[in-house]
């Protein structure tokens, strides 16, 4: 970055900062102790299928224990016992198999979900109280976790082809054949020409495991063949995305909002808890060159799709840096709303709107828009000089049905690969 464009963004990120720093509701509300509620309290309408819990960062200790704590909530008040996280499909299966009982540790089953991100001593807690509750749950009680994105191979590989062992073995050696050169460590890199072909060898073998659907079936199981399917529709859409003929956000968010859908329809309808970035759990897109993940369920569940936020005033956060290593970035970030918790006793605050809107003052803030923390896996240093790299803009009350805030946070350490990965 040159000199004059260090300057010019630097004067931005200023001009950002005065800018935002304006408008009303600084001040302190009278009675903002009854709109502002633990963790704990979070109460979900009889008629919602999925409640979506989002992040302000990939990178943040609280942030990845407010998975643990809401599915929680969830769990004790009866009202939800399947998690699904941003993450592979088939690595999340794979989780999904340990909590019932497989075997390994959870740091073995965690690395299974294919990021870094979720490698931290917060995501093998959650893991393990999920298996240590099914140790001891009715089976019609016990908890199931997934995964509900598509950016790996290996995984997803491996179940299919463990699916067709068993009923269609010719496929099975075709396939090994056709996809040998799909792994996860060549999903960045493989060339476009290879990731066409696969994605169109794929969608061939789609079509073969719908016509065969019943035949499939009576050789194992309809949950079993579920899965495969998945499984194999995950290395389409990541082929098809890695090969450059679709926009990628656009089709990763549909691909997942569609991936949703298929996990509930496995579950019979049962509601869902699902998590990852606000940016693709919010109701409207962050941005208008496509459709998050959150905006489509929305338009699909309507009222049905219930969405909690989060954000934090200031603290480190873990991310990649632009030079591709793991690194602490200092952020602070206020608005309106945040600064209502600032002088409050704790550090985790829950508000939620419908509540919260009942008093006027509160009601303008959420309904203005306002600047929330929004960080993705990657972040450079430089970054921090304009606000708008590091916060998205959004009317709090369009997008979400309740508000996380922290006054602090911490950063993850990312632990290395299992030796047997």
């Amino acid at each position: 970055m040159g000199n004059k464009w260090k300057k010019a963004v630097a004067y931005m990120g200023i001009l950002s900062v005065l800018l935002t720093g304006c408008g009303k509701g600084t001040q302190p509300i009278e009675g903002i102790e009854s709109y502002v509620t633990e963790v704990s309290d979070i109460a979900i309408p009889e008629d919602v299928r999925i409640i979506g819990l989002g992040e302000a960062t990939h990178g943040n200790v609280e942030l990845q224990n407010l998975k643990k704590e809401v599915f929680q909530v969830l769990v004790e008040n009866k009202e939800c016992r399947i998690f699904a996280l941003e993450a592979d499909f088939g690595g999340g299966y794979k989780v999904n198999e340990y909590i019932h009982g497989g075997d390994g540790t959870a740091e073995e089953a965690v690395a299974e979900l294919g990021f870094g991100l979720y490698r931290t001593d917060e995501m093998e807690d959650f893991v393990e109280w999920l298996r240590a509750y099914n140790d001891t749950a009715a089976e019609n009680e016990k908890l199931s976790f997934y995964g509900f994105d598509m950016q790996r191979y290996d995984n997803n590989k491996e179940i299919l082809f463990e699916y067709l062992a068993k009923v269609d073995e010719e496929s099975k050696q075709e396939l090994e054949a056709k996809l040998q050169s799909l792994t996860d460590d060549t999903v960045y890199t493989q060339t476009k020409d290879v990731n066409t072909q696969a994605a169109e060898d794929m969608s061939v073998f789609l079509a073969k495991m719908e016509e065969n659907r019943a035949d499939y079936i009576a050789k194992s199981a309809e949950k079993s063949y579920q899965i495969a399917y998945l499984c194999a529709e995950c290395i389409m859409q990541n082929a098809t995305i890695q090969s450059g003929s679709v926009t990628y956000n656009v089709a990763r968010d549909q691909y997942m909002a569609d991936k949703v859908t298929d996990i509930m329809d496995m579950e019979q309808g049962e509601r869902v808890m699902i998590s990852g970035h606000n940016g693709h759990i919010q109701k409207k897109s962050p941005n208008v060159t496509y459709t998050c993940m959150g905006e489509l369920l929305s338009g699909e569940y309507g009222e049905a799709y219930y969405t909690i936020g989060t954000d934090f005033i200031e603290g480190k956060v873990n991310v990649i840096s632009g030079s591709g290593n793991e690194t602490n970035i200092k952020i602070t970030a206020e608005n309106a709303l945040k600064a209502q918790v600032q002088n409050l006793d704790g550090n985790v605050f829950y508000v939620d709107v419908a509540a919260a809107k009942e008093n006027a003052e509160l009601s303008e803030i959420l309904d203005s828009p306002l600047r929330m923390v929004s960080i993705g896996n990657e972040f450079s240093g430089w970054q921090k000089l304009l606000k708008s790299f590091y916060t998205t803009e959004g009317v709090l009350s369009d997008n979400y049905d309740g508000i996380i805030i922290l006054k602090t946070v911490t950063p993850t350490v990312r632990k290395p690969v299992p030796d047997n990965k």
